[in-house]
């Protein structure tokens, strides 16, 4: 391993640490990446992304092989209500006619590091940091499973709560969070192409969207759970879905042919909230700085935009001779682009997750139709 120190070394190859990867490299910054997996690979992801996507998708000039590659534009939301009707909403279009669409993680993840070694950037992978060491005053320096790595400062894209800021000294996080995720690719499902079904269940949000195909159609079904319907249910992929299938008839029918294309995936605790965006020359982004709901469809696009946005700011002229400076814009910018979308992700998951909650508020759509895409644009599924 190269002795020689970088710019900026980025613990985590996902869409945020690639993104900011591919940036900064372009931007003549000495960047090194570690990831510790080998690509491609699944993800427990829902996979669905915003509108908001396009921008640092044409940042990266990859928007030509996302319309390529990514599945069909969503152009309705259907709610399946465990304990009524589907609810049904059009999607609201972007200001450019365009509308979200979905994108295996597997083919976006290996996209966006392929084009990080063409930019420039360092890539080492599968490498595990073990521990970070430094501060802004004093440089950074990383023990991987390697070798030893030096940089001037840090971006911590690893997406893990209970990472922290992976100094060697630090004291483990709170790991027990209340929800946990799982998430298969399915075929032969009875969802029209062009919609995405969300479905409530006790303690249970899930959602089914056509994602990009492999050799033969394919759409993604992802759901999040909290501990105690785990306890009820059983630890298995398997055993939660029949169980959602049971207590939501409505999106039971759209699943009633469906063929597994991918083994379950799990993954947790998920921690829904902001967490630290930045510290003593460490900058975090993506799901290390903060999670988001599953349910509103955000977690990708968010992480490849506060990558964007980190990018920029870590570009500026004099940035790494003043980390501080620069790390409280990057706090001030990313809470005043991001904050609003972390607080509505929980006030809907809650709402969900909650049938009697969801019966009333599915009254009151149902009385007042325009709501229901005002609701989803609130969301940012547009």
């Amino acid at each position: 391993m190269s002795a020689s120190p970088a710019d900026i070394l980025i613990a985590g190859g996902g869409p945020a640490g690639a993104t900011a990867a591919i940036l900064l490299a372009r931007a003549n910054l000495r960047v090194t990446l570690c990831e510790q997996k080998s690509f491609p690979r699944h993800k427990v992801c829902g996979e669905f992304m915003s509108t908001h996507i396009r921008e640092p998708l044409r940042q990266l000039d990859l928007l030509d092989w996302f319309d390529h590659t990514a599945g069909p534009p969503v152009h309705r939301v259907h709610i399946c209500n465990a304990d009524g009707p589907t609810l049904t909403a059009p999607m609201s279009r972007a200001p450019d006619g365009h509308y979200p669409r979905a994108i295996a993680r597997d083919a976006l993840d290996e996209q966006l590091l392929a084009r990080a070694a063409q930019a420039g950037a360092t890539i080492h992978q599968p490498c595990k940091i073990l521990a970070i060491d430094g501060s802004a005053a004093t440089g950074f320096t990383a023990r991987t499973d390697h070798g030893i790595l030096h940089s001037r400062t840090v971006i911590l894209a690893h997406g893990l709560a209970q990472r922290g800021d992976m100094r060697s000294t630090a004291t483990p996080t709170n790991t027990h969070g209340r929800y946990l995720c799982f998430k298969t690719h399915l075929t032969h499902v009875d969802l029209p192409d062009h919609a995405i079904a969300i479905a409530g269940a006790p303690g249970l949000y899930a959602g089914l969207v056509r994602t990009s195909d492999l050799n033969q159609p394919r759409f993604s079904l992802a759901f999040v759970i909290t501990r105690e319907r785990l306890e009820r249910h059983g630890n298995s992929g398997q055993s939660q879905y029949h169980a959602l299938l049971r207590d939501n008839p409505q999106f039971a029918r759209l699943l009633r042919h469906a063929q597994p294309l991918t083994p379950w995936l799990a993954s947790g605790p998920l921690i829904p909230g902001i967490r630290t965006i930045y510290h003593d020359g460490r900058f975090f982004v993506g799901n290390a700085a903060g999670e988001v709901h599953a349910l509103v469809g955000e977690g990708i696009t968010l992480a490849m935009r506060s990558a964007a946005l980190l990018a920029r700011t870590l570009s500026q002229p004099h940035a790494l001779a003043n980390l501080d400076h620069t790390g409280a814009l990057y706090t001030t910018q990313w809470r005043r682009e991001f904050r609003w979308r972390y607080l509505s992700s929980l006030a809907f998951a809650n709402l969900l997750m909650r049938p009697s909650l969801t019966s009333i508020a599915a009254s009151i759509l149902d009385q007042f139709p325009p709501l229901l895409p005002h609701c989803v644009r609130i969301t940012g599924k547009w």
